[in-house]
């Protein structure tokens, strides 16, 4: 055997067709370079995370080129419409053997688009076309990351058995996010326009072009997994089939259906961390965008402590437990914005990194409850239903622009709240029936 095949060496007639751990049959060594590169893949992400995560950067530049805060939410709004793209790309491509080459295409486009727009910030002095162009880069980007994100986990369904996920989250977002604390610290020197040759929008671009390397080394890194081919997904259904036969097998399993739910309200809430960013001047008395690099800092910052613990939590607690302290951290973030006045106002982007990690333990407890044939269908159910949060950081903003940037804070709080009081409607544990 070669490549990536190599670990068709399991007998896959010997695992139970409704099984969720195929991986499990791998050999250890395989496993655990699996887990290397995961790893590696993700800290190279991360570094990225200021430019390729759609919110500060593109959030600041559209309000350093003028946009109100309704039109500085869309690029973070487009991002999360495109999600819509994951479940048509994964019904065109089904086929487990392309799982690698579409994870490395989507690191591919995102870099494609990111050097795109590095190059307009530089030639056009247009502010109208450099917004648009910033919006469609974050719907670009945004389809981008959720497709690759969506084959991802098949590479962890079938790369990396359930009880290796929490050492394999735990190094992941616990040591990846230590370089986008340096990748943020790198955005922050950037923008503080300290050098007249690094002046406005030259900074910005600088940062997006950084990420163009970067990615293209992920892609890279991505054809070298090696899976389990199991039950491997060899034909296309037809669309309508796929999609309303999926949609209405996925919502009638309870902890689906509820999980779901749980998750648009939860992101909902969390975008308004948009919000938060832009309050920087009103809180502290400094222009947003030089407070975008620090604030992204904290954020993984945040996460790094907080994916350690996380990770902890899912290997001795199970799923339902490392959403809901997910859930509380994006809550808690919001109430600290809320009160928390001065400098300390800044520990609140600390915890929205902590309450980001929903999106890694939402669709781990959709994994984790997925036979290996469904893991790409449900993963990008879930993500087509995340688009649907693509409403909230552009209706947040108008919230701010009309009564107030605490108005639309107070309104992510129900949201969070009302996410959490959810999670209790399924099993503690994903393998429990869903009935």
């Amino acid at each position: 055997m070669k490549g990536g095949q190599s670990s068709a060496r399991v007998n896959v007639d010997s695992i139970p067709q409704d099984t969720t751990d195929i991986a499990s049959q791998l050999p250890g060594n395989v496993q655990r370079r699996n887990v290397v590169y995961y790893v590696i893949q993700t800290a190279l992400i991360y570094f990225c995370a200021p430019i390729l995560y759609v919110d500060f950067v593109q959030t600041t530049l559209c309000d350093k080129l003028g946009a109100s805060k309704t039109v500085a939410n869309l690029p973070s709004s487009a991002a999360k419409f495109m999600a819509v793209a994951a479940l048509i790309l994964v019904w065109l491509v089904p086929h487990t053997r392309w799982v690698k080459t579409m994870v490395a295409c989507a690191y591919t486009l995102s870099a494609l688009i990111a050097a795109i727009l590095a190059t307009m910030l530089v030639l056009s002095e247009n502010t109208t076309l450099l917004i648009a162009g910033t919006v469609v880069y974050g719907g670009i980007c945004g389809m981008s990351l959720v497709v690759a994100a969506t084959y991802m986990w098949e590479v962890v369904a079938r790369g990396v058995s359930e009880g290796s996920r929490g050492l394999l989250f735990s190094l992941s977002f616990g040591f990846g996010p230590i370089l986008a604390i340096l990748g943020s610290a790198g955005a922050h020197f950037v923008l503080q326009d300290k050098f007249e040759w690094l002046s406005f929008p030259r900074d910005y671009a600088l940062l997006f072009a950084t990420s163009v390397p970067m990615l293209l080394i992920a892609a890279i890194i991505a054809t070298g997994f090696q899976l389990s081919y199991a039950h491997e997904v060899v034909r296309r259904d037809p669309f309508v089939t796929f999609v309303l036969g999926g949609v209405w097998d996925f919502l009638r399993d309870r902890r689906f259906l509820f999980v779901t739910i749980s998750y648009v309200l939860m992101f909902s809430a969390w975008w308004v961390m948009n919000n938060a960013t832009l309050h920087i001047e009103d809180m502290l008395g400094v222009e947003p965008k030089k407070m975008a690099g620090l604030c992204s800092g904290l954020r993984f910052g945040g996460k790094v402590v907080c994916g350690l613990v996380l990770g902890w939590i899912y290997a001795r607690f199970a799923g339902r437990t490392a959403m809901l302290a997910t859930s509380m951290l994006t809550s808690t973030a919001i109430i600290w914005a809320l009160t928390i006045p001065g400098n300390l106002y800044l520990g609140t982007f600390a915890l929205f990194g902590g309450g980001e990690l929903a999106g890694v333990y939402y669709y781990t407890y959709i994994v984790s409850s997925s036979p290996a044939n469904l893991v790409k269908r449900n993963t990008s159910l879930l993500s087509i239903a995340g688009a649907s949060i693509a409403v909230a950081p552009w209706g947040l903003g108008a919230v701010a622009d009309h009564y107030g940037i605490p108005a639309s804070m107070w309104i992510a709080l129900g949201l969070a709240f009302a996410a959490m009081a959810i999670l209790f409607a399924v099993p503690s544990r994903p393998q429990e029936a869903g009935g």
